[in-house]
């Protein structure tokens, strides 16, 4: 399966400000809650000039106490980014988190 690598730019852009970066992240998480894919947010971020490493540790806070979503109760970051009530998250939801995970990691070794 050829992987989808049009949303590639041919040079990396533009570094933003921390600020700039933190606001991004805030409204990153606030479409991710809305029902936006974390691979889109994951895009838009990067070619929004954020960080690899603010979008890594974006990525693994939507992650935190996978798999064992029977031990996590309600306000833990999954719920806060995913809008559910401690019920944990489906295979979907894992596998979106996968494929913004490999959209990142192609970006990486493009741009490291």
């Amino acid at each position: 399966m050829a992987y989808d690598d049009h949303w590639i730019p041919t040079e990396c852009p533009t570094p933003v400000l921390p600020e700039e970066e933190a606001r991004q992240i805030r409204t990153a998480e606030e479409r991710m809650r809305k029902g936006v894919t974390p691979s889109r947010v994951t895009r838009e971020l990067l070619l929004g000039g954020v960080s690899a490493a603010a979008v890594r540790s974006f990525l693994a806070s939507a992650q935190i106490g996978l798999p064992d979503t029977q031990q996590r109760g309600a306000g833990s970051i999954e719920d806060f980014l995913f809008g559910g009530h401690g019920a944990g998250q489906s295979g979907e939801d894992m596998g979106q988190l996968a494929s913004a995970n490999d959209d990142l990691d192609m970006w990486t070794t493009l741009f490291p």
